[in-house]
Parts: C-alpha cells; sequence; structure tokens
C-alpha cells in the first residue's frame, strides 16, 4: 500500500519516520490494516516500556481522542508459561470522543489486552514483545464487574458516568451517550540489526468497527491516516518524556 513519511519535533530536534503500510492477504477475513516502521531515535527497551507495559495508559497520554481509560479486571503471571514471560492480562474499558462531537456519539472499546514476551524471540530479531487486543461482550460477565464501568445504561441507552476524581476532560463528557464498538489489534515490538546498527521494529495490524451509524466505507477511508498517526504520538511522547524526567529502562 506504499509509504508515508511523518517527522517528530521533540526535545530540539527533528526525527524522520518512515512508516510502511502494509495489504493484507486476500485469504483474510475482515477489514485489516496494518503497517511497519524502523526507529533509530528511540530504542527497543522505550517502546517496550510504552507499548507493552501499562500499554492503554500510555495510548492515553499521547492520544488526544483518548478521555478515559477504566481497568475492570487485571492478571499478572511472571514465571515462564508455555515459552512466554512477564504475561499480563486485562480487561479495559477505552473511551473515545469523535470528530464532529454534535453529530457523533462517543465511542468505547472493552478490550481483553494480553501482553507478553517470548522465551525464544522470532528468528531474526534479538528481543520481541507482544501485545494483543480481543474484542469483549461486557454484558456477559457478573454484576459486581459490570458495575466496575463507567458506562451506565439508562432505558437501553448507555452513559457514560465521570468518576469522581474524573479529570475536568471525563467531567465534561459526564452524561454523553456512548456506542459500543469493536475493536481487535496485534503489536510486535522487537530489536533487529540493520546496516550495522540495532533498531526497533514497530508492526501492527488491526480490524475494528465504530458501529453506530458511521458507515463502514467512511471507517475504511479512516483508519489508514489514523494508524500511522500513532506512530510520531508515540514517538514525540516517549523523546519528550525521557527529555524531561528520564524513564528506567531495563
Amino acid at each position: 500500500m506504499g509509504e508515508a513519511r511523518e517527522s517528530v519535533d521533540a526535545a530540539g530536534q527533528k526525527h524522520p519516520i518512515v512508516i510502511e503500510k502494509l495489504k493484507k492477504k486476500d485469504d483474510v477475513e475482515g477489514t485489516w490494516f496494518a503497517r511497519r516502521s524502523l526507529h533509530e531515535e528511540v530504542s527497543y527497551e522505550e517502546l517496550d516500556e510504552v507499548l507493552r507495559r501499562n500499554h492503554e495508559r500510555n495510548e492515553m497520554e499521547y492520544t488526544p481522542a483518548i478521555y478515559d481509560v477504566n481497568t475492570l479486571l487485571e492478571w499478572h503471571v511472571e514465571e515462564e508459561i508455555e515459552g512466554v514471560r512477564d504475561v499480563n492480562l486485562r480487561i479495559t474499558q477505552m473511551h473515545h470522543s469523535m470528530p464532529a462531537p454534535a453529530l457523533l456519539n462517543d465511542r468505547v472499546f472493552t478490550v481483553l489486552l494480553v501482553s507478553f514476551i517470548p522465551t525464544h524471540p522470532a528468528s531474526g530479531t534479538l528481543a520481541q514483545s507482544i501485545d494483543l487486543q480481543l474484542p469483549v461482550d461486557l454484558s456477559t460477565f457478573p454484576p459486581t464487574i459490570r458495575e466496575r464501568s463507567h458506562i451506565h445504561v439508562i432505558n437501553t441507552k448507555h452513559i457514560y458516568k465521570s468518576p469522581a476524581s474524573g479529570t475536568p476532560v471525563q467531567k465534561k463528557q459526564d452524561g454523553r451517550k456512548v456506542i459500543e464498538g469493536r475493536y481487535v489489534s496485534l503489536e510486535k515490538i522487537a530489536k533487529v540489526e540493520k546496516d550495522g546498527k540495532m533498531v526497533s521494529k514497530w508492526e501492527m495490524t488491526t480490524d475494528s468497527d465504530a458501529e453506530g451509524s458511521l458507515p463502514m466505507g467512511l471507517q475504511k477511508l479512516g483508519v489508514p491516516g489514523a494508524i500511522v498517526k500513532d506512530v510520531p504520538l508515540a514517538i514525540e511522547y516517549i523523546i519528550m518524556k525521557r527529555a524531561g524526567r528520564g524513564m528506567d529502562f531495563e
């Protein structure tokens, strides 16, 4: 599908980024979009820190449209299991504002987020981590879990309820109608060698449906550009954190 060229202006420097847009295979069902990028400006450890550890909360920090991340359940397994280690599982609701809010309702995506490190990285990589998001139907969970949601059902309508300690943005969204969307993604971070240098590789594949009245045709037009824009947002976030107060990378 070609390339997209972006740049990040952060900490007094300009960092060019080339993002490869990938086409799905013909035998794969669904409306999938994917991208791949290589990075010298940030390390594998930095990308792993932001994209695997606390993925959704970091994403809220660098993505303007996300105004609430609510984790309902969480599990962590440190020991090795079936060839992977440092396994984290979280059921999380991610709340997104939409462009033209007077016409489009906010969206919430409820996902099972699974992240881990393969004990044996893929061929050609020196280190690797994986982050997977799968759609979850919260209505199938017990009431004690559903009550933790910031979505209240009133006369069949889903309404956002800001937490008592909510941010100004969350309180502004309080009472707005919300549409439940569907989102699935796979992200892989790797440390690889290129031209004698160690670089970071970030690959991402996604399929989603915002549901509601937004036609799928329009969604398809917007998704490729949206997932490309995520790259400079995340890279700028990492560089600014590094310059501002440092980040502790293992």
